[in-house]
């Protein structure tokens, strides 16, 4: 289940809870529609996140053991491609499950190369685009063919 880490506090609860009691894991999702977020911006997220689900709302953060988290941003320049690169290759050095990639024309190649830095997925499109910046999953895959496969 994809939860928006901006949801209500009372739905967050009782989503966890009801999550938990059904063994369905969770992804936490946070969507920045208007800039690119830098790694320490990203760490605040986190915190900020995990700090209202203990003490506000007095969630026991075993409870999302092994949830996911995914940080999706817009790149605005061509270095936030980098920006957010690097956030991917920082979380995966400290063993966070998470997706992360910036939106937007600008953003693609974030998308492209994300999982090659941690990300555990990316989005691509089957047929038309459901979001700025997405690209068919067959284009990621020919550019993975070229960059990366002998």
């Amino acid at each position: 289940m994809d939860i928006e880490i901006k949801s209500e506090s009372k739905v967050l609860k009782s989503l966890i809870d009801l999550a938990y009691e059904n063994k369905v894991k969770l992804i936490f999702s946070y969507h920045d529609f208007e800039k690119s977020v830098t790694y320490e911006e990203t760490t605040e997220i986190l915190i900020r996140f995990n700090e209202k689900l203990k003490y506000e709302l007095n969630i026991d953060l075993n409870k999302i053991y092994g949830s996911i988290f995914k940080i999706i941003s817009t790149a605005q320049v061509f270095d936030d491609n980098v920006q957010v690169l690097n956030i991917c290759k920082k979380l995966s050095q400290q063993d966070k499950k998470f997706v992360c990639f910036a939106m937007g024309e600008v953003g693609i190649l974030s998308r492209v190369l994300c999982v090659k830095f941690g990300s555990l997925w990316t989005y691509g499109s089957l047929e038309e685009k459901t979001a700025p910046g997405q690209i068919k999953i067959e284009k990621i895959r020919e550019i993975h063919q070229l960059l990366f496969e002998n």
